[in-house]
């Protein structure tokens, strides 16, 4: 499995923070980016970069009710796939 973690505040960060706003699981959300959730403060969390795939985690989404995983791919493929 390759893997990193992608730098807080780059461009890469911020594209796939704003895919991660735009998915259809979060439509309807004020706040599409965190998603917080009213009764349990839960957001979405970045896990990692793996294979060219971002993966982000949320405890309880506030439109399903549930622990909700989402892969964004990456803008990146290149670097992040290893190859020179």
């Amino acid at each position: 499995m390759n893997g990193c973690i992608v730098e807080r505040d780059s461009e890469e960060w911020r594209s796939m923070w704003n895919a991660l706003a735009w998915h259809p699981i979060n439509f309807g959300l004020t706040d599409k980016i965190c998603a917080q959730d009213d009764d349990t403060g839960e957001r979405w969390q970045y896990l990692g970069t793996y294979n060219g795939w971002h993966e982000f985690r949320h405890r309880q989404h506030p439109n399903t009710h549930r622990r909700e995983y989402l892969k964004i791919e990456s803008t990146f493929l290149p670097i992040l796939k290893g190859e020179p």
